[in-house]
């Protein structure tokens, strides 16, 4: 069991004999051993009975070398062992104990980012993590991964944060020496590393800190609103859009499911949709049968033949938000999201019981829940859109842009021998480029020698450089050793293309890249600043900054490349739609595309938002531009 290695290396021989103390825990130990196979339907569904003896045996022999921390997560990982995300063995009971870094993070597509910090440690606030302690922070996500049960890696990213800043975790892991003071690396968006030691607060005392973004001084994505309730719904007019926020699968107190199901169906009734949203991203479970009903009410109204439907799912997914997501997905919606945190096929239907001498609370499974139509694993989203920091930290919602454009299922992954070539105002890898766009090739062009163009039209060739599409030699706007920056030729057609660099006439990289007829991206004026400011002018051609804020119903330009020339694109200002005034190319830069549209006139638009583009059934990135209500 490699956690035990963990253990017996961080305990280094510092514990002193106590047999009282070590006959109490191993008696609890021993508790543990034959009762959770004993209450749980089935334990033995991923591991041995041998397996599980000799754990449990292991640990128990260790007991006099280990602090009782050392213990506590000693059994965590004896509790997760079977692989199943409902049977967790708890730490409440020692909560009041326990010491946390002033610190919240959670992971993205990007790494590990810091989305609160207390006062003292304001520098970190939207700055990624890389090193915990002694550890990078990869490793220290795998040595936590040993305590969380579960049964895909999605829930581990789920839970692990709020583990990877508990001080006495990270010192029984050996990840830090102490739980007062943790040493904590960071890289800030400029690419600098520093590190801080951060001192954990008062024992019991959960992170704290101003959330990053400041929810008060913005936007706020929807599916970060009214978490307090397990089921909401919203008429997002602009888009004839209803929005249903399930976040639990319990009866809410005061506002029964029966009544929310009747209230929803008859918003549908009474305004013009044209597409539903079911968010299940904080969907941790509950009831398995709420959602039957819904779907029920669904079924019943043939005007839904004509409206877009969309579930939403997460890391957090899990237990009965998985069941409710198969009932959706029998019905036939779209999923839009990231793979859950549960499985599909899983035991569940939980009941506790406590360690006789440390009262600790260990849940277990009675059932299990089968679905035969579907496979293996975490539900898998028709349109799978990961999440990256830039986004979050924008206050964009990247699914909710998806279902806006009536996003479709993507095609198959791209080819192995695909180069590393990118929107140039998202930078986003994976993503498919466009004829007459601006676009960045990453790579080692060691010999290339720094330079940019001076003068109109692009050259083709630039310090002996040449970058073929399909045999079409790329306009260059600047080339060096790490990167090159071009505009893809516009007569390139839209599918895997050949690619190849030349330097001097000789090849020095060849592969393939992915070309579609849309992809917008929205340019960033200030990459170092954790909203990530758009390049947005106002109707007096001055850039939109927070000291220089538009106003609702004046025209600003946004400036994009992606666009197609054939299409009418669309803005939005968080939720809400702007009018288009104009779409065009930039008269000066190729490939750079001006959009001027008017800021909405609604209650939500004030503050930071977050302004986002869709163009032939493509979303952009997120990008924020400043604006000030009148009052």
């Amino acid at each position: 069991m490699r956690i035990l290695a963990i253990l017996l290396f961080a305990a280094s021989g510092l514990c002193r004999a106590d047999s009282a103390r070590d006959a109490r825990w191993q008696q609890d130990i021993d508790y543990l051993h034959t009762q959770l196979p004993a209450h749980h339907i089935n334990l033995f569904f991923n591991i041995t009975p041998a397996q599980w003896d000799q754990a449990c045996a292991d640990l128990r022999a260790a007991v006099p070398n280990l602090s009782d921390m050392q213990v506590l997560v000693g059994m965590s990982a004896l509790v997760a062992l079977p692989g199943d995300a409902h049977t967790v063995f708890s730490f409440s009971a020692v909560l009041p104990q326990l010491h946390f870094l002033p610190l919240k993070a959670a992971w993205f597509q990007d790494g590990f980012f810091v989305t609160a910090a207390g006062a003292d440690y304001s520098r970190a606030e939207g700055a990624r993590i890389i090193q915990i302690g002694s550890q990078p922070v990869d490793q220290v996500y795998q040595a936590i991964s040993t305590i969380v049960s579960h049964e895909n890696d999605e829930w581990v990213r789920a839970v692990s944060p709020s583990l990877m800043v508990c001080a006495d975790i990270l010192q029984a892991m050996n990840i830090t020496p102490e739980n007062t003071v943790v040493p904590v690396t960071f890289q800030d968006l400029s690419g600098n590393q520093f590190t801080l030691n951060v001192a954990t607060l008062d024992p019991g005392t959960l992170p704290t800190g101003l959330p990053v973004p400041d929810p008060n001084q913005g936007f706020t994505p929807l599916t970060q609103r009214h978490r307090d309730q397990y089921y909401w719904f919203t008429y997002l007019a602009d888009s004839k859009t209803l929005y249903f926020g399930y976040n639990q699968t319990f009866e809410q107190t005061g506002y029964s499911f029966a009544q929310f199901n009747t209230d929803f169906w008859q918003a549908f009734d009474n305004n013009p949709v044209e597409r539903i949203v079911v968010d299940m991203r904080n969907n941790t479970g509950g009831s398995d049968v709420q959602a039957v009903p819904w779907v029920a009410s669904a079924t019943a109204r043939n005007a839904l033949q004509k409206v877009a439907m969309y579930a939403f799912v997460g890391h957090p997914t899990i237990s009965g938000g998985i069941d409710s997501s198969v009932a959706l997905k029998r019905y036939g919606m779209t999923f839009i999201g990231e793979p859950t945190g549960g499985s599909v096929n899983h035991y569940g239907n939980v009941r506790t019981f406590n360690l006789p001498v440390s009262n600790i609370e260990v849940s277990y499974s009675i059932e299990y829940h089968s679905f035969p139509d579907f496979p293996p694993g975490p539900l898998v989203p028709d349109i799978v859109i990961p999440q990256y920091s830039a986004d979050y930290f924008a206050r964009h919602d990247v699914h909710l842009a998806a279902a806006f454009a009536n996003a479709t299922p993507r095609a198959a992954a791209p080819p192995q021998d695909a180069l590393p070539i990118v929107n140039a105002a998202t930078l986003r890898p994976n993503v498919p480029v466009v004829p007459g766009a601006l676009a960045t090739l990453f790579g080692n062009f060691s010999g290339v020698g720094t330079s940019a163009f001076t003068a109109f039209p692009l050259p083709t060739q630039m310090n002996g450089v040449q970058l073929l599409l399909n045999g079409t030699a790329a306009p260059l706007l600047a080339v060096g050793p790490l990167q090159i920056n071009f505009q893809v030729p516009s007569n390139v057609a839209p599918g895997t293309v050949p690619v190849t660099v030349q330097l001097n006439g000789a090849t020095i990289l060849t592969g393939s890249a992915q070309i579609a007829a849309t992809g917008p991206g929205i340019f960033v004026a200030d990459g170092t600043n954790i909203a990530r400011p758009g390049i947005v002018l106002d109707q007096n051609g001055n850039l939109v900054t927070d000291s220089s804020p538009t106003t609702p119903g004046s025209v600003v330009r946004i400036y994009t490349t992606g666009q197609s020339a054939t299409d009418n694109p669309q803005v939005f200002f968080g939720a809400d739609l702007a009018q288009v005034i104009s779409s065009a190319p930039d008269p000066v830069v190729p490939g750079l595309w001006q959009i001027a549209a008017q800021v909405p006139q609604a209650a939500d638009v004030d503050g930071q938002m977050p302004v986002f583009v869709i163009s032939g059934g493509n979303p952009s990135n997120g990008v924020t531009v400043r604006v000030a209500a009148s009052k």
